[in-house]
């Protein structure tokens, strides 16, 4: 009995190890300040399918009062290699279409290192999720 005790002890310390290890970045909501002077600059990160598949890509974005224009680089996309984009912010949210008929509602976050990161849905000819990281 002892030895079964000490079988699943081991096992359940070893199972809390392994998802500590496995744990990722808190993030943070960033603030509409911090949106609207953090926004512009060089994003990399990918563009994951509903089917969980994962593209690479990146967009260079500017600022103008609060109107994003951009261009982006999907190496892998078979609509648009380099899409140019427009859209605006509002409050903590970004939202852009891009010249191939992708929209991109995304919230900006924080993380606990200080970078910058864009997430949230992509709606178009393919649906997916973006999640991409500030550059500089």
């Amino acid at each position: 009995m002892l030895r079964r005790i000490l079988s699943t002890f081991t096992i359940l310390l070893t199972t809390g190890l392994l998802l500590s290890a496995c744990q990722t970045t808190k993030h943070v909501a960033a603030s509409a300040d911090e949106v609207t002077a953090q926004i512009s600059g060089n994003w990399k990160g990918y563009f994951i399918n509903k089917k969980g598949r994962r593209y690479p890509l990146s967009f260079q974005l500017k600022n103008n009062n609060g109107q994003i224009t951009g261009t982006g680089h999907i190496p892998s996309s078979s609509h648009d290699k380099t899409p140019s984009l427009t859209g605006s912010i509002h409050l903590n949210k970004v939202k852009w279409t891009t010249s191939s008929n992708f929209t991109f509602d995304l919230h900006m976050s924080k993380d606990e290192a200080g970078a910058y990161h864009l997430s949230g849905p992509v709606t178009g000819p393919n649906h997916g999720r973006l999640e991409a990281t500030k550059l500089n």
